[in-house]
Parts: C-alpha cells; structure tokens; sequence
C-alpha cells in the first residue's frame, strides 16, 4: 500500500492541508503542536477502514468528530470553542498497484445530527474485498503490513480480556497456534504492545530448534528486525 496524497480540511489544526508522500520512507518534520502527530492520526482512520473492510476488529471507538478542528474565539472578556465544519479528508493510495481514493466528510449541524458520509468507496471496497477473497483461498498475494505507533506505546500493554491473567499460563502466553494471515491486523491501530508477535517468534524458534534450521520466513523476519 502507498498512500499518494492526503487533503485535510478542519481537521485538527489544519484549515485547509493537502500532503503528498513519497514511496518508501516519509519523514515529518515540525515544531511541537503543528500537526505532525495529527497526520499520523487522519492515516490511521484510513487504514482503520481498510481493517474493517478485511473484516477483522476494528477500532470502533474512532470517530471523525474527534479530529475536527477547533477555533478559539475572543468575545471581548469572554471566550469560545467552536467547531469548524463541515470538515473533509480525503485520500488517494495503490493497493497492489491498484490505484484508488477515498473521501469522508462530518457536519454535526446537518439534519441537527452527526453524520459520516463515504465517497468514492465503491472501487476501494471492492479492491479490498478483492484482496481478501484471493488470500482466503491460498493465492500467493501481497497485502500491506500495517502498524501504528504511538509514543505511549512503551508503556501501554494489551491485555487477554477473554481470560482472568491467572488462568494464562507462562506457556500460552510465549506460544500460540498458526491463525490467519489477517491476524497481523489485529490491534494493529493501537498504541498498546501487543503479545502476539512474540508468541509467533517463540512458536517459530521451537520449530528450528526442531528441525535443526529456522524456516526462511523467519529468518527474513529476524534479519529485517535486525537491519
């Protein structure tokens, strides 16, 4: 996946921002508060429709009106926030050299309601739906690794909410069974470290302590870590 362009438009502290990016490696630069963060934010929305597409968890607790712009108003002595809307982003990306873009827009003042209203997702639905189908049944195909960090992430760990931490033992909690390909989106979005990449390293150092020599995957695993 290569995202080409991202317009921002009151959202966060941009009025009206277009970026465009570079294949490979993107580096941001800016004095602290002018939105270097806040761009990383407006991708991870994208990416987190992308996820959804997939089908696998989602963070349900994003939601535009978070990232709309706020105006601080002078009233003489008396001071305001006012929401600056409608706010618009909009983006245009490659998935597997498949050229797409997608557009959402909020206005809380329309029908008196909040609403979300998707453009343009008909050809990015479908290339991802696309995308899934082909992995599902075995093909060979390249999907994008997604990850999102966050400067908390250091601190913050995800924890099994399924199971009281008593009923994990120290075995499970190193290795876990092979699952699906989308696994590796889960959680991807947040900021939390999550445990499953190292029951994924511990799994495949069993196997090479088994059979006397890693597998390749996980040799290019460890020497793309490494460099």
């Amino acid at each position: 996946m290569n995202i080409k362009t991202l317009r921002v438009q009151n959202f966060k502290n941009f009025e009206d921002k277009t970026f465009e990016f570079t294949e490979g490696f993107n580096l941001i630069i800016g004095d602290n508060g002018t939105g270097k963060t806040a761009v990383l934010e407006l991708i991870s929305y994208f990416l987190n429709n992308f996820i959804n597409v997939i089908g696998n968890e989602v963070d349900k607790n994003q939601n535009l009106r978070d990232f709309v712009r706020i105006l601080g108003i002078n009233h003489g002595e008396t001071f305001t926030l006012e929401e600056q809307i409608p706010a618009n982003l909009s983006a245009e990306f490659t998935i597997n050299e498949s050229l797409t873009n997608t557009s959402q827009s909020f206005d809380s003042q329309h029908n008196n309601s909040e609403y979300q209203n998707y453009n343009n997702q008909a050809k990015f639905v479908q290339i991802v739906q696309n995308l899934a189908s082909e992995v599902r049944v075995g093909k060979e195909v390249i999907i994008p690794i997604i990850s999102y960090y966050g400067t908390g992430r250091l601190w913050s760990q995800e924890q099994d909410l399924n199971r009281e931490p008593e009923q994990i033992t120290p075995f499970e909690e190193l290795i876990s069974l092979p699952g699906s390909r989308f696994d590796g989106y889960k959680n991807a979005l947040k900021i939390a470290i999550n445990k499953q990449w190292l029951g994924w390293l511990a799994r495949e150092e069993l196997v090479s302590l088994q059979r006397r020599e890693p597998r390749k995957v996980y040799t290019a695993v460890k020497n793309a870590i490494q460099s």
